[in-house]
């Protein structure tokens, strides 16, 4: 799947697993033996980006990383066992993915060093299928990071959504902006 990936994109989900081996230490959160990444993580790789749609949308509504990253440091991330208190079965969940998508589809090695790699969480990995979808619809090629922030801000419940929304940012317009410049660009 990531060979569709722009390098700009593929950057995005590097610096992700970035923000998220860093949020490990964030005070307040829970130690964990592998730091795993959310919609905020991803929210974080697109606005530490330069170029491209994504970048020129969110930084064009003022947002930077460290606004952001500081709006997220205490999140608390929910875990499997928490997870299946809810009815939700992450193995269920990796079965029906793999099911579509086939083996490994949601086995990222984005950003692996000799230390441990963050683990996708369920809304990350619906963000990068939502891309997928994205450029399918448009008819394009490649996944950008245009596509990313678009799928990204489908999920009004996620991380990322919600703390855009709490600072202030119209989602439905940013999705819009992006929209607009992701489907001009391929033109």
């Amino acid at each position: 799947m990531l060979e569709r990936f722009t390098t700009e994109a593929r950057d995005v989900l590097t610096r992700a697993q970035q923000e998220a081996k860093r949020s490990v230490a964030v005070p307040n959160r829970p130690r964990t033996t592998r730091p795993t990444l959310g919609t905020e993580h991803l929210l974080l790789g697109l606005l530490a980006g330069e170029h491209g749609p994504a970048a020129r949308v969110l930084h064009g509504h003022g947002l930077t990383t460290e606004d952001v990253r500081g709006r997220i440091a205490g999140r608390v991330d929910l875990d499997a066992e928490a997870l299946a208190t809810l009815g939700i079965d992450l193995d269920a969940v990796r079965r029906s993915v793999e099911s579509s998508f086939g083996p490994g589809a949601l086995d990222l090695s984005v950003g692996q060093t000799n230390q441990t790699r963050a683990t996708f969480d369920v809304e990350a990995k619906r963000v990068l299928e939502l891309s997928v979808r994205a450029a399918v619809k448009f008819g394009h090629k490649h996944i950008g990071t245009g596509h990313v922030l678009h799928g990204l801000l489908q999920l009004d419940r996620s991380a990322a959504v919600r703390t855009l929304a709490a600072m202030g940012i119209d989602v439905t317009e940013l999705d819009a902006e992006v929209t607009a410049l992701v489907t001009a660009e391929a033109g």
